[in-house]
């Protein structure tokens, strides 16, 4: 019999070891132990609430959302905490975040050079339409290239010219040197 966490939650930063009777839960600096419970079931490893996976994508999330953080506030970006939205919005729909971060940074510096009370940092519907905020840009662009389908190659692989092809197809390989530039130089980003 193994046992579980009474209860889990990964938040980015967040760190999960077992140990014989706890669970190490490391957030930040600060150390907690978790009660454990046992799950009543004799059943095999690969059903533990906590997985290494799950840990390992949430501290790589949370070094992304600190990068793209940090490049746009380089540039005076008026939108607040850009990496935590960009990449909770867009990994929920399978959305490349740093690519996406790229695109605001190409299309209006960051945010910075947007029409007044727009919110559309990423130049969507050539720059003409506003948002409510710029999470809720952040929200309807990045959900119209995770589910629409005209950006289904892109959905299927991932790829930046496959993104590009439909989001401005008019831009060419230059606009793709662009996005994967920017990308490089957000994973760059030293913190």
């Amino acid at each position: 019999m193994y046992k579980l966490a009474a209860l889990a939650v990964i938040i980015g930063g967040l760190y999960v070891s077992q140990a014989q009777s706890t669970t190490k839960v490391e957030i930040g600096k600060a150390n907690q132990d978790v009660p454990q419970v046992s799950s009543g079931s004799s059943q095999d490893d690969s059903k533990i609430l906590v997985d290494e996976d799950a840990t390992r994508r949430a501290r790589e999330d949370e070094q992304i959302m600190r990068k793209i953080t940090r490049y746009y506030e380089a540039r005076t970006s008026p939108f607040s905490d850009p990496g935590r939205v960009i990449v909770t919005i867009a990994r929920s729909y399978g959305v490349d975040p740093i690519m996406f971060a790229s695109v605001g940074i190409i299309e209006s510096g960051g945010c910075v050079h947007i029409p007044q009370g727009s919110f559309n940092c990423w130049g969507w519907g050539n720059g003409s339409i506003s948002f409510d905020s710029f999470s809720d840009g952040v929200d309807q662009v990045v959900r119209s290239i995770g589910t629409r389908k005209i950006y289904g190659r892109y959905q299927q692989s991932g790829r930046v010219e496959d993104f590009a092809q439909v989001y401005n197809p008019a831009g060419g390989e230059g606009y793709i040197k662009k996005i994967k530039a920017v990308m490089q130089q957000i994973e760059d980003t030293s913190l």
